[in-house]
């Protein structure tokens, strides 16, 4: 079981399942909406996705149409990616996980906005896009 909370505690959750492929996503809504080169996704399963306490903290913004992103009202953490073609997928933001669960890199996405000076070091595949 993998827990996660956004930085005020205010929402927590869990996810029943291992943590599928992770990628780091350098797309320019998440550096744009993460202050940072890059953020580090993973999807899951909605099923397997459960929210413990905050719904009414959640704030949905639609980045994209048809795209929508969920924060934690009061502190703005992100917590989850919503795609309205990907039913029954979330695509979590693992900044928000608690502990130090397993997790290892599979690849880079979005590597086609990636700002200059961000630099790659490992050998990990890399994507123009999500297309994995």
């Amino acid at each position: 079981m993998i827990k996660g909370s956004c930085h005020c505690s205010m929402i927590r959750f869990e996810i029943t399942e291992p943590l599928p492929r992770i990628y780091k996503c350098y797309c320019i809504t998440c550096r744009k909406l993460s202050g940072s080169a890059f953020s580090v996704v993973s999807k899951v399963n909605e099923k397997r996705f459960k929210l413990l306490c905050g719904s009414g903290y959640l704030h949905e913004y639609e980045s994209k149409p048809g795209k929508f992103r969920y924060y934690c009202k009061k502190c703005c953490s992100p917590i989850y990616v919503k795609v309205i073609d990907r039913p029954g997928e979330l695509r979590i933001r693992l900044g928000v996980l608690d502990g130090n669960p397993k997790a290892e890199i599979s690849g880079h996405i979005w590597v086609s906005e990636k700002p200059a000076w961000e630099v790659i070091h490992d050998k990990l595949p890399q994507y123009d896009e999500w297309n994995v």
